[in-house]
């Protein structure tokens, strides 16, 4: 009898292990619930909130060179060096078409609920529609809904100091329904890739200021041009007046919020206990099994450094653990392992740099098992070039 399988979500990482599990569909029944009416999650042209039309890719063609096929063989068509969403959009789509992976998704379908039972060691999900909800029973589980869902919050203390801001203040997510910021001046509030990009657009968009507040060192240490000023923290905010700790104050018209996201596991209620580091997820073993019970898995729960050749990794270790070509080793071997990764991730000296050679290391890891051709020094040679063009100028950098 077929084991049957259940995936969550139709975005990037959910797409890759589809195209991967058709190819054993004779031992297993499939289904892939999506919420949206869509393929290709945040990367769909409609979708307006987390990307926006015309959004060049932090990832360059070289990082998707060292899959199998190439993009452009995928394509069919020569492809800049930095793409745009629509670019990545096509990709995924024609991979789609190319394998009739549609087919096996049920799309307008919400994940209400996923709990296992220990008696008949399944697992009951709650799928709702726009006509009913209704139950159904499966061996496996494979999320792959994204972490890129919730926005985060400030902290208190600033959310108070926030609450005084006369301006139109947004999270990053709404980019592009507020995307006017000519001749405006901006405060981004965060220092990662997200921060980042909204600066470089807000430079494109002829702001008058921008102002960074961030206590990050990897935003900073880049070459940007003079109309970026950095700060590292704000001590009051009075209307549009924000006063920070080196004693500069300024009139700020918008306020950004590049905070980051969580992800959204509501639906599982009894293993919602994934808890995020700066690179990996806890709980997890090889960052995709779930310790407490294999059987629940997730795909792209990590830091997005090289994504699609980390979901393709990923994908490929969920499948030999799915035809039993391995063995996980026992809960108390599954936690060590998870607790060495996690010191290595908090003792990470520079923020990004570091953090791309833990994740290059995280995937030699477990190409022990998937013994995939994995051109790590390519890998290495890739965040190296990134971050000199970055220290050169930034500007220069998706060029």
């Amino acid at each position: 009898m077929k084991k049957t399988i259940c995936i969550i979500g139709a975005g990037a990482s959910g797409i890759t292990i589809l195209e991967k599990l058709i190819k054993h569909i004779d031992k297993f029944q499939v289904i892939c619930y999506e919420k949206q009416d869509w393929i290709g999650g945040i990367w769909h042209p409609l979708h307006l909130t987390h990307t926006y039309p015309g959004m060049i890719l932090n990832g360059s063609k070289e990082d998707f060179d060292l899959l199998n096929p190439k993009i452009e063989d995928v394509l069919k068509q020569k492809v800049d060096n930095f793409f745009s969403k629509e670019v990545y959009y096509k990709y995924l789509i024609t991979k789609v078409k190319t394998n009739n992976i549609d087919k096996f998704i049920k799309f307008n379908h919400r994940m209400e609920i996923c709990k296992y039972s220990t008696e008949i060691k399944k697992f009951e999900v709650t799928v709702q529609n726009e006509h009913t909800v209704y139950n159904k029973f499966f061996d496996y589980v494979i999320v792959a809904n994204g972490i890129y869902t919730i926005e985060n919050k400030l902290k208190d203390e600033l959310q108070v100091l926030i609450s005084n801001f006369k301006g139109k203040i947004f999270h990053s997510k709404y980019l592009y329904q507020n995307n006017n910021f000519h001749n405006k001046k901006i405060l981004i509030i965060g220092g990662g890739p997200s921060a980042e990009d909204v600066a470089l657009h807000a430079i494109n968009q002829k702001a008058k200021s921008i102002t960074i507040n961030s206590k990050n060192d990897w935003i900073v240490s880049s070459k940007w041009p003079k109309i970026i000023n950095f700060e590292n923290k704000i001590i009051n905010i009075d209307q549009n007046l924000v006063i920070y700790d080196s004693n500069n104050k300024e009139n700020i018209d918008i306020i950004i919020l590049c905070i980051g996201y969580n992800h959204d596991l509501n639906f599982l209620n009894q293993y919602n206990n994934l808890s995020f580091d700066n690179t990996f997820y806890y709980n997890l073993y090889d960052s995709i099994f779930h310790i407490d019970n294999p059987q629940l898995m997730f795909i792209g729960y990590i830091d997005p450094f090289f994504s699609l050749v980390l979901f393709e990794h990923q994908a490929e270790y969920i499948i030999k653990y799915l035809i039993q070509e391995i063995v996980l080793p026992n809960k108390a071997e599954m936690y060590k392992s998870m607790n060495i990764w996690k010191e290595k991730s908090m003792t990470l000296k520079d923020e990004r740099y570091d953090k791309g050679k833990l994740i290059v290391e995280y995937l030699n890891n477990i190409n022990k098992i998937t013994k995939r051709q994995l051109e790590t020094k390519e890998l290495l040679n890739q965040i190296n070039i990134e971050f000199n063009k970055k220290e050169k100028n930034i500007l220069n950098f998706k060029k």
